[in-house]
């Protein structure tokens, strides 16, 4: 990452986050943009997000990349502790399950 000079704390999201951001979804998600630099990260096999009018910067990182952290909450709401495991470390997994994550 070459040329990239970080200065304070640069929030950074998964492709899908940052469209659920640009969408509105987020509480307070317009002042986010206009405050701070995104570094957004590229999902493998999908179309690079539109960052017009942001403050971004588009990570493209090595490896076949895929597991999604909107999969991982979605699995954990469900109660698919099969398909979480499959996103996510054990540790973390464990301590989702524990702590009710995601679940209402």
């Amino acid at each position: 990452m070459a040329g990239l000079q970080p200065r304070g704390c640069s929030p950074g999201a998964g492709a899908d986050t940052f469209a659920d951001l640009r969408a509105g979804l987020w509480t307070e998600g317009e002042r986010l943009q206009a405050t701070a630099h995104l570094f957004v990260v590229e999902r493998a096999g999908e179309a690079p997000p539109d960052l017009a009018g942001c403050n971004a910067t588009l990570l493209r990182l090595p490896g076949p990349g895929g597991a999604s952290s909107t999969a991982a909450r979605r699995a954990l709401a469900a109660g698919d502790e099969a398909a979480a495991g499959a996103l996510l470390e054990p540790s973390v997994l464990a301590y989702a399950l524990q702590h009710r994550l995601y679940r209402q």
